[in-house]
């Protein structure tokens, strides 16, 4: 059996993982909207980033922040609407890691985007 230590505050907990019992999300999950609006402002973010074959980071591009208005989705406090705001911390940086990394765009969106979740859920594959 596997522990691991949970920090709360200054304290830390142990808690033992068992392997068999697992939480995926799935549609009808209590957090799948959220999950979906951060594959959502993954995707936006990645297709905002332009390919630039020559960039060289300056201190500037480790201080921009970009903010992507997602789709809202409802809570489950009765039928509130909340606004879900998405926010991408240096996004020239994070592009020329997975560049230098080997890394593609398409590859990153295949494992973070929501077409991998939606192939799922259309598949009936959760």
């Amino acid at each position: 059996m596997k522990y691991n230590a949970i920090i709360y505050g200054n304290k830390s907990k142990s808690v033992k993982e068992n392997p068999t019992t697992r939480n995926f999300i799935h549609p009808a999950h209590h957090n799948f909207n959220m999950v979906f609006n951060i594959m959502l402002g993954i995707k936006m973010s990645v297709d905002c980033n332009l390919d630039l074959p020559m960039f060289t980071p300056t201190d500037k591009d480790y201080k921009i922040k970009c903010e992507f208005g997602v789709a809202p989705y409802k809570t489950d406090n009765s039928d509130l609407v909340k606004a879900c705001t998405f926010f991408d911390y240096a996004p020239k940086i994070f592009a020329s890691i997975r560049k230098f990394s080997g890394v593609s765009k398409e590859q990153y969106l295949e494992s973070l985007g929501p077409e991998k979740i939606l192939s799922y859920i259309f598949k009936s594959n959760f």
